[in-house]
């Protein structure tokens, strides 16, 4: 059993060298290298402590786990694991807890190609360290990633769709990205931060959460570093604003009770804060300290990217693809599913920092095995999909199709792994975008705003290249549910970067290259002892998952702050 991070509220000092605002990629690092230089640091966390055997795996468990922002209403509750905002032109979903988004991502950790720091969306000073290197490796001996090893079987998700693209596409280069997840029995059971961790059951259930303990989260290496050398984390703490006071700053803070009662904000004061809640929630305050007095940057909450992001599912296809997670029921007896992603294939453009694509396969966590029989073959009869597509044009289309609705029919009945959701892949896209939405402030919440989003050619390509591939496999193509003439043609994300962009100065972005805040709409100046460090300071999509990026960045700016105290 995982021994208790976070501390009880009532412990909550008035006064702190450092307070940190989300445990994300960003914030741990932050709360790890800060606590290290012997600053007194507390960490605010809006989610709750959430440890393996206490994830969801089962639909009823995972329905209490979802909040939702709608754009008149909020469904769940505050603190739930799912974080999910919906707007007309894109849905974002992001983790919510004592390790942030770590808690439910596929733990792909891949640096970016290094052509993509030179591009002038960065500072100078980003573009010319020969340093950042050195950051990823930082970051990486503290995640401790590892592909998914050779001596294992390729899970049947990933191979059939490989050679579906390969078929389709030319351009294709395969390979096993480097994973948050732990496959080997470690020393003692302890991994390298001393946090007892259990080898991965390929279970498939990685995306709701590691009951297994296997997952490499925040979790397992920069909080509990953090917490040993004398930080302070406390959770249920949203941050609504920021102020300053002489040569501190106030931070007011909500308690989030499990009673729902409403009370007064606390006020916290620190010689320095970092903002680190993830690009909503970053933005989220800086615009409502904004609102409340302080001078900000111009440029604040513009560049919002989705980096690229397009789901899809390939649907009763004629292959085997065992992508459902096994939920509730481990894996005693049962073929084992894999971890989130297994592999992934880049598919190369003569633009390529424009057009490339990372497409890997995903597993749908078995928490939601009881909804997919009914869900998938609705979305295929929405989308159109249902129509037969290649087999129509051959013989022996009849009885294909009769083959495909009769496994629907034992999907329905015998549930998830059998029938059509048993030949069902899900197919997750990171690529670029134009980083051209907004993030605004309306009535004490925020909103997304990027019309047109749907007219980037290369969004259709990508559903084009989902639909060819599921016609190669002679299944059916869903696109993500969004993606509908009558929605707008909306995107999902689950990579939300920008809007508070570092760049040269502050005509141009929010905070400088080394995340500290400009205090004004212009010139270089910036407020003493405020920074951001996340996913909100990126200018741009990256092409790969931004974790490690995230880590890289802070481990930066932590390094370059140290400088700053010596």
């Amino acid at each position: 059993m995982m021994m208790w991070l976070s501390q009880n509220q009532e412990d909550l000092s008035e006064r702190y060298d450092v307070i940190i605002v989300g445990s994300g990629y960003g914030g741990a690092v932050a709360a790890s290298r800060l606590a290290r230089l012997g600053f007194q640091v507390c960490l605010l966390e809006r989610g709750r402590e959430i440890v393996p055997g206490q994830y969801p795996n089962n639909t009823e468990q995972f329905l209490k786990e979802v909040h939702a922002v709608l754009p008149s209403e909020q469904i769940g509750a505050e603190n739930a694991l799912f974080d999910v905002r919906c707007y007309r032109d894109i849905q974002v979903v992001t983790g919510s807890g004592l390790g942030g988004t770590s808690l439910i991502d596929a733990g792909v950790c891949l640096r970016p190609d290094l052509s993509l720091l030179q591009d002038l969306a960065w500072p100078e000073a980003i573009r010319n360290d020969p340093q950042m290197p050195i950051y990823y490796q930082k970051a990486e001996t503290m995640l401790c990633p590892s592909p998914y090893p050779l001596g294992f079987p390729l899970p049947p998700k990933f191979c059939n769709v490989e050679q579906a693209v390969k078929e389709t596409i030319r351009d294709v280069k395969t390979s096993r990205p480097k994973l948050l997840i732990n496959f080997d029995s470690l020393p003692n059971g302890l991994n390298p931060a001393g946090v007892r961790q259990n080898p991965c059951t390929l279970c498939g259930n990685c995306l709701t959460g590691c009951n297994e303990g296997a997952k490499n989260t925040l979790m397992m290496n920069y909080l509990p570093d953090a917490k040993r050398h004398g930080a302070r984390l406390f959770t249920r703490m949203q941050v609504l604003s920021i102020q300053q006071e002489d040569t501190l700053w106030r931070v007011f803070v909500k308690r989030i009770r499990e009673d729902n009662k409403k009370e007064k904000p606390l006020m916290l004061r620190a010689d320095r804060v970092i903002l680190a809640a993830g690009t909503l929630g970053t933005t989220e305050i800086l615009l409502r300290s904004e609102e409340k007095g302080l001078k900000l940057s111009n440029a604040l909450g513009h560049r919002f990217s989705g980096n690229g992001n397009t789901i899809g599912v390939v649907f009763n296809t004629n292959a085997p693809m065992n992508a459902v997670g096994l939920g509730s029921h481990g894996n005693d007896g049962e073929v084992p599913v894999g971890p989130a992603t297994a592999g992934m294939m880049a598919i190369g453009s003569e633009q390529p920092l424009k057009n490339d694509i990372l497409l890997s396969d995903l597993t749908f966590p078995g928490a939601f095995g009881k909804w997919l029989p009914f869900l998938l073959s609705s979305l295929a009869k929405t989308a159109g999909a249902i129509e037969m597509g290649a087999a129509n044009e051959k013989e022996g289309a009849i009885q294909e199709l009769f083959q495909k609705e009769t496994r629907i029919i034992q999907s329905r009945i015998l549930g998830s792994g059998a029938g059509a959701v048993h030949h069902t892949s899900l197919l997750f896209v990171t690529g670029h975008d134009e980083s051209a939405g907004r993030i605004i402030m309306e009535k004490d919440r925020i909103k997304i705003l990027w019309p047109g989003i749907h007219r980037q050619p290369k969004l259709y390509r990508t559903h084009e290249m989902l639909k060819q591939i599921a016609e190669t496999l002679e299944g059916y193509s869903i696109p993500n549910p969004i993606w509908h003439e009558r929605l707008g043609n909306g995107i999902m994300t689950w990579h939300p970067l920008g809007g508070a962009v570092m760049a040269d100065d502050a005509s141009a972005g929010v905070v400088n290259h080394k995340g500290q805040v400009f205090s004004g709409g212009s010139g270089v100046e910036v407020y003493s002892g405020l920074y951001v460090m996340d996913g909100s300071v990126i200018p741009r999509s990256l092409g790969v998952p931004p974790l490690l990026t995230i880590c890289a960045l802070a481990e930066r700016s932590c390094s370059l702050l140290e400088m700053e105290k010596r």
